[in-house]
């Protein structure tokens, strides 16, 4: 979708969640010209609210193939927004390899009832699955597959083949007396070779580029792809599954997306996490940076002699300017990030920088009374301990406003945001935070 029908489309959603929230009815034919894509992008442009909204306006059906397309982050904050029953829903229509790929996103009670209302060979596979990480190729195997001695007979396969009609293979695999994997068959040469060759005979039990290890990383799985549509997975040199091409490439989408955008294992933010959520990771590494601030303001300090009319200004100006500087590139980092994944537009831009300034005020206040206290106690003034506090407020409120609309701006002169964005970013919370708190202290100290 181009970024004017995403503008178009959101603009539409926005007005009808806002219609309904006043008691009328909302226009929502539009939702089925979408696809699963398209509802995708939206959702993640949406606030928490109207996301929510808009899930249940979507068929059941289509749950699990929007989840799947989702940033881990975004589905995780989806699901967990559910109510009891949209849960138990949403756990109607699971399927194992759901379950396979999703797992890391859902509440472990429904991991749990899911995997309770799998049974015989299916569960023993999920429950094997689960056991490896979501990058491994051992998480998305299937023990479901059909497996030959060497002397076999293509005529004695193929009639294995016959009866089993709720598995069409694509493949055959090739494994010794002790289980150990030899090599691979394709369906088709079986089926066009004399009834009495044996697979050792075909020629095609190859083994050198066309299997993989259970605990090899998904992207080096690429390297052992050929034209078949399942790869045998090998552990201890025994074969133990195999597992869909089309998994691997699902996974690989998934793998590129958190290159571009940073790995769903971290934690990234979705463009409207909840605003408690946002604060409480930020805040953390705002207080990693608090310390690093004061180490610059102690080196400061020792030139006291030569700064000693305006020494607490100077020593503490280091601290405001970072602060600023850092909370401003947390909230340039999220905009940049929906600008790339096309989630950040005008028609949520106010929402965004709504959530942001919220967030700023939260830190703002928490971090501006922290350093304000350092403050009285190092300098025995409580008038600085204010200005400061205030300043590392005010500062705050500036570097959300300008971390979520300069790179959008940017955007707008076709200048990449992610190169020149910190840039201006610091000279707008530097000069805002130098000019608070210096204005401040000339007015009052």
């Amino acid at each position: 979708m181009s970024e004017v029908v995403v503008n178009e489309y959101l603009a539409r959603i926005l007005l009808a969640a806002e219609v309904e929230s006043k008691g009328e009815l909302a226009e929502l034919g539009f939702l089925g010209e979408l696809g699963n894509d398209a509802l995708c992008l939206l959702l993640e442009s949406c606030p928490l609210g109207v996301r929510h909204w808009l899930w249940d306006k979507l068929r059941p059906e289509q749950y699990w193939d929007l989840l799947h397309l989702l940033q881990a982050e975004t589905a995780a904050n989806l699901v967990a927004a559910l109510n009891a029953e949209e849960k138990e829903l949403l756990q109607q229509f699971a399927s194992p390899e759901d379950l396979r790929s999703l797992a890391p996103v859902l509440p472990r009670f429904m991991v749990t009832a899911i995997l309770q209302e799998q049974g015989g060979q299916v569960l023993k596979d999920l429950e094997q699955a689960l056991s490896y990480n979501d990058h491994e190729i051992g998480r998305y195997m299937t023990t479901r597959f059909i497996s030959a001695l060497p002397e076999t007979t293509a005529g004695s396969v193929v009639r294995r083949l016959k009866k089993r009609k709720d598995y069409q293979p694509d493949a055959i695999f090739v494994v010794d007396e002790s289980g150990h994997y030899r090599g691979t068959v394709a369906v088709n040469e079986l089926i066009f070779a004399d009834d009495q060759s044996t697979l050792s005979e075909l020629g095609k039990t190859r083994k050198s580029v066309d299997h993989a290890h259970s605990l090899l990383d998904t992207l080096q799985a690429v390297d052992a792809l050929d034209s078949g549509g399942w790869l045998p997975v090998i552990k201890n040199d025994e074969l133990v599954g195999a597992v869909a091409i089309r998994a691997i490439v699902h996974a690989l989408k998934a793998e590129h997306v958190d290159r571009v955008v940073g790995d769903s294992n971290s934690k990234e933010e979705d463009l409207f996490t909840p605003v408690r959520v946002a604060a409480y990771r930020r805040a953390i590494w705002l207080g990693i940076n608090l310390a690093t601030a004061f180490l610059a303001s102690t080196v400061i300090s020792l030139f006291e002699v030569t700064l000693q009319q305006v020494i607490a200004l100077a020593v503490l100006m280091p601290v405001v300017a970072s602060m600023g500087g850092v909370a401003g590139s947390q909230t340039l980092t999220v905009a940049v990030r929906g600008i790339v994944l096309n989630h950040l537009n005008e028609a949520n831009l106010k929402l965004v920088l709504r959530k942001e300034l919220k967030i700023a005020l939260i830190n703002g206040t928490v971090w501006g009374g922290v350093i304000a206290v350092i403050a009285i106690y190092w300098f025995q003034s409580y008038w600085l301990g204010a200005i400061i506090g205030v300043a590392i407020a005010l500062n705050s409120l500036a570097a959300a406003w300008s971390g979520t609309l300069i790179p959008f701006v940017l955007k707008k002169f076709h200048i990449d945001p992610a190169i020149s964005g910190s840039v201006i970013l610091t000279t707008v919370t530097d000069v805002v935070g130098f000019f608070i708190f210096l204005g401040l202290g000339a007015l009052i100290l």
